[in-house]
């Protein structure tokens, strides 16, 4: 018996040694090198941004980047290890995580070095990341990377979480299963988050209506619920560089951009880089 078991043991570091130096690859030689925000009127910017990516992008053209469109990202502490349904996070937001029909129910919480667990079932993350990498893991097995209570219950996934402060980033569509869509590889995602936009106005982005939401993720919002529009557009990769702007519309002053940069070295291992730019 000993032989098998250390013989499974020896392949296990293997994997995990050519993991890490893979990881470590992604993290070297793609990323978000320059970004540049101009206002053409008090209503429409231009963004400019170049991206850096040294692999042979051809090679990994037929590889589709598959991103999470989420309606809601709810960040929040977890308090006296509990998870409540009502002020979710303590996001002046309601969910029903199990599916019963109201907001009464409590669940436990243990926010791990590793991993999260909540009523006893471990999360899969869907970004994880460490100080040298993140990575989007789109798909668990053959199904999309999301997480539920009950089989009933409201699908969510996790985006990331912080064992040292008990903070955790959610992301769903209320009673809704969350959209997964596809894309074309080396992708940019373009977020245009803000706290003081009318319902009344339509945002645009490259003259198209963007996808939008909400989040309160205080990297982009400061902890404030503000509503998110979305596009995604593949960027052109030549001798390593790939260059693009795009146009936002019908918006004003104060306003954040998150832009990140998205490259598939597999259809479940994806590397990902962002940059936040404040438009003040």
């Amino acid at each position: 018996m000993r032989k098998p078991l250390k013989k499974i043991f020896f392949i296990t570091i293997l994997l995990l040694f050519f993991c890490a130096i893979l990881i470590s690859a992604i993290k070297k030689i793609t990323g978000i090198t320059r970004t540049h925000v101009s206002e053409i009127s008090p209503v429409e910017f231009i963004l400019e941004y170049t991206v850096s990516n040294t692999y042979e992008v051809d090679l990994y053209s037929d590889i589709q980047i598959t991103i999470p469109f989420e309606k809601q990202i709810i960040q929040g502490k977890i308090r006296n290890n509990v998870l409540s349904e009502k002020d979710i996070l303590f996001s002046q937001t309601d969910i029903d995580l199990n599916g019963d029909n109201d907001y009464d129910d409590s669940f436990p919480v243990q926010v791990y070095k590793n991993s999260v667990s909540i009523n006893n079932l471990i999360l899969s993350p869907v970004i994880r990341k460490s100080a040298n990498y993140m990575i989007l893991y789109p798909f668990i097995k053959e199904n999309y990377n999301i997480n539920k209570i009950t089989d009933k219950g409201t699908a969510f996934t996790l985006r990331d979480y912080t064992p040292d402060s008990g903070t955790i980033t959610i992301g769903l569509w209320n009673n809704k299963n969350i959209e997964f869509l596809k894309f074309k590889n080396n992708l940019i995602l373009i977020e245009v988050v803000s706290s003081h936009i009318s319902p009344e106005r339509k945002i645009l982005i490259d003259d198209a209506t963007p996808f939008e939401g909400t989040t309160n993720e205080i990297a982009v919002s400061g902890g404030e619920k503000c509503r998110r529009f979305i596009i995604a557009k593949n960027i052109s990769i030549k001798n390593g560089t790939g260059k693009d702007q795009a146009r936002i519309k019908n918006i004003t002053r104060p306003f954040n951009i998150r832009l990140t940069y998205y490259f598939g070295i597999s259809e479940n291992l994806i590397s990902m880089t962002y940059k936040i730019i404040e438009v003040r």
